[in-house]
């Protein structure tokens, strides 16, 4: 579904048709741009698990069970869709283009990948300590299937929001830092490596014969 729609976006670029509608009706093309994002950022947030615990995803999940097919991950269609109509909207519109082309954007685009390999690490270990590192374990009992009482200790989750007011900004400033020297020292490193590899496998390079 990605190709597809990836595919088709790739050809509608090339229109003629295309660049030329996106130079007149300015006004009913911002309204649609906008209408095709919000509504996008709308289907990106249905969640991975227990969709019917709120209305608006309760609702979108009888709806993507009426209309796609049995079997498929429907917290994988509607993001997809979502996204899709996202960068639609990006694309019928050149002044957002021309915000998402700042330089502190296209930065922010670049720490992408580093993002997504690392932001799930880190929010394990730093993230975890900032919001519970400071909170006492407290006991608390369960009674297995058996019927066996076991006691368990557990962080609780603070009960203040100031928290997270504080620790979330704080966990992305770090993450955007470590992303940001990942992209200055460890994507350079890999490349090279890569690159060396690759000559050594196509027989341009030979290695060092060992002694």
């Amino acid at each position: 579904m990605n190709v597809y729609a990836g595919a088709f976006l790739a050809e509608l670029t090339l229109l003629p048709w295309t660049v030329e509608h996106v130079q007149f009706h300015s006004r009913a093309k911002m309204v649609t741009s906008l209408a095709l994002i919000i509504f996008g950022l709308f289907l990106s947030g249905y969640p991975e698990t227990h969709a019917e615990w709120s209305g608006w995803s309760r609702r979108l999940l009888h709806l993507g069970e009426s209309l796609f097919p049995r079997g498929l991950e429907i917290w994988r269609l509607w993001p997809t869709i979502g996204t899709f109509l996202m960068v639609l909207g990006i694309l019928l519109s050149p002044r957002i283009q021309k915000v998402l082309s700042h330089p502190r954007i296209i930065w922010l685009g670049g720490l992408s990948l580093p993002i997504y390999l690392l932001h799930a690490p880190l929010m394990r270990t730093v993230l975890t300590w900032m919001l519970f590192g400071f909170a006492q374990p407290k006991q608390y009992s369960e009674t297995s299937n058996k019927g066996a009482m076991n006691r368990r200790d557990s962080i609780p989750a603070p009960t203040s929001i100031w928290p997270y007011v504080l620790a979330i900004p704080a966990f992305f400033t770090v993450l955007l830092a470590v992303c940001h020297f990942w992209n200055l020292y460890v994507d350079p490193w890999c490349a090279w490596a890569t690159k060396r590899l690759e000559d050594v496998m196509v027989g341009e390079e030979h290695p060092p014969s060992r002694v």
